[in-house]
């Protein structure tokens, strides 16, 4: 799949749930799943690589991770991640994992990407200190807020 091909399918799916800026959810999509090439992607449809908790009850996959707890060093480790039949499932769940969790309301009040990827990063949503502006980068690089539409267009 082209990363054309690939931004269109996210984004059909993202533009579908107006709860989450398109562009934060597309920019993570690509991040988290390697353009959909990740191992994660490809056998558990999961796209957004968000960790099966114990109060998870659907399907699981484990696979190798690298997080950042202290700030500097990457830590190999393996996993249990939250898996799906289909991305339109992984999309929906990244939704409704969003708007679960009270520390994820400034990610969900954000107007702009640039305000929504702080966010997520402040909420502890990756451990990678440099998540944000991995988005944002992104987002512009593919400009990917042109799905947000003109009611969330960045104030200039």
């Amino acid at each position: 799949m082209t990363k054309t091909d690939f931004i269109a399918k996210v984004a059909a799916l993202a533009k579908a749930d107006t709860r989450v800026l398109p562009s934060l959810t597309i920019a993570q999509a690509i991040l988290e799943s390697a353009w959909g090439e990740s191992g994660l992607t490809e056998k558990a449809n999961a796209l957004f690589g968000i960790k099966a908790t114990k109060s998870w009850k659907g399907k699981c996959y484990s696979a190798k991770t690298k997080e950042c707890y202290d700030g500097v060093n990457m830590v190999d480790e393996v996993a249990a991640f939250r898996a799906y039949d289909s991305w339109a499932d992984s999309v929906a769940d990244h939704t409704a994992f969003l708007c679960k969790y009270s520390r994820y309301k400034p990610v969900l009040a954000a107007k702009d990407y640039k305000t929504a990827c702080r966010a997520i990063q402040a909420a502890g949503y990756a451990t990678d200190p440099a998540y944000a502006s991995k988005l944002i980068a992104l987002i512009e690089k593919y400009n990917l807020n042109q799905y947000d539409g003109a009611s969330n267009a960045p104030e200039q």
